[in-house]
């Protein structure tokens, strides 16, 4: 039996349904009018059966997903997290000529300095077959005069209880672009009046990651009040950025 549960004599069917098909388009276009008739409602048959079966794998793959708590944990996790923007709908859906400041929810926001505005974003259902997230975020721009395009993400408050110096906060990012964009990954920790800030290029192509370690921070432990993700893109003009998924995770650092 082959996998997704076809075996060698169903992939063949479908082969020869797929070449039927192919050549009905060229018989269209020269057979009689009776002929193409009853080739007409063959075709319409076939394509209420196929429309059933996208609805019912649609309504099933969108059930799975409907809450965005499903996460890919690594071993030592003690905390992981999908922001809201990825969860569930947001309104509006979309901005276009986005403002240099625009908040798109309580904890994600987006940050330009362009003079004029060329840069659209809109929020849909994700349908990706790898994603776990149950909607994604696309971000277009035109031109861009500015100096920097960035998305901003406060991390939960939960987030901070028990985090120390000892632990590593992990970014997991699922990118699809039009034309290669780097993407540098920003931490930022408030301690009191002090900010520690650490800085990662994402890895990767479409699965990008980033690790902070803040053993490196100089973070006060006892004094952690607010944390925060930026995101930069570099040069991104020209381009569709679609972020499919963004989780945050944090571990101890193995001690040896």
């Amino acid at each position: 039996m082959a996998s997704g549960g076809q075996s060698l004599m169903d992939r063949l069917r479908a082969k020869a349904r797929d070449g039927y098909w192919r050549r009905a388009v060229e018989r269209a276009k020269t057979i009689d009018l009776f002929s193409l008739k009853r080739l007409r409602a063959e075709a319409k048959a076939s394509r209420s059966a196929i429309d059933a079966v996208i609805e019912v794998a649609d309504a099933r793959l969108q059930g799975q997903l409907a809450d965005g708590t499903r996460l890919h944990r690594l071993a030592m996790t003690d905390w992981a997290w999908r922001p809201a923007l990825w969860r569930q709908p947001t309104t509006p859906a979309g901005h276009a000529m986005a403002e240099k400041l625009t908040v798109l929810d309580a904890e994600t926001s987006l940050h330009h300095d362009c003079k004029v505005s060329e840069i659209t974003m809109r929020q849909r259902k994700n349908l990706g077959l790898l994603d776990l997230a149950p909607r994604l975020l696309d971000l277009e721009v035109f031109g861009f005069d500015g100096s920097f395009l960035s998305l901003s993400v406060r991390l939960p408050d939960e987030s901070l209880a028990g985090l120390t110096s000892r632990h590593i906060i992990r970014l997991d990012l699922s990118v699809e672009d039009e034309r290669p964009v780097k993407v540098l990954a920003r931490l930022n920790m408030q301690s009191g009046p002090n900010v520690a800030r650490i800085v990662q290029e994402t890895s990767g192509v479409r699965q990008r990651l980033a690790e902070f370690d803040l053993g490196h921070s100089g973070v006060d432990d006892e004094r952690m009040e607010k944390a925060w993700i930026d995101l930069f893109f570099e040069a991104p003009q020209m381009n569709r950025i679609t972020l499919h998924d963004l989780t945050l995770s944090r571990r101890p650092r193995a001690e040896f």
